[in-house]
C-alpha cells in the first residue's frame, strides 16, 4: 500500500454514476475494485457483498465504494 503525504498531489476523484453498472447483473453499480493486471470491475451493493471474500483473496482492491450513500 502506498501512503501518499505530499500535500500538493491533487488525486482525480470519480465517483460512480447512474449509467454504472454491475458487471454481474447490470444493476446500478456502487463499488469498483481493481484487479492485478490494471483491470477492474463495478458491483451492485448485492453481488459485491456475494464475492467480497473471493476478490479480496485475490487481491482486488477496492477503488470507489458508495454503498453508504
Amino acid at each position: 500500500m502506498v501512503a501518499f503525504t505530499d500535500p500538493t498531489l491533487e488525486l482525480d476523484v470519480r465517483l460512480l454514476d447512474a449509467s454504472d453498472r454491475c458487471d454481474r447483473c447490470s444493476a446500478r453499480a456502487v463499488v469498483e475494485t481493481a484487479m492485478h493486471g490494471g483491470s477492474s470491475l463495478v458491483w451492485c451493493g448485492h453481488h459485491y457483498g456475494q464475492f467480497a471474500d473471493a476478490l479480496s483473496g485475490m487481491g482486488a482492491v477496492i477503488l470507489i465504494d458508495q454503498r453508504e450513500l
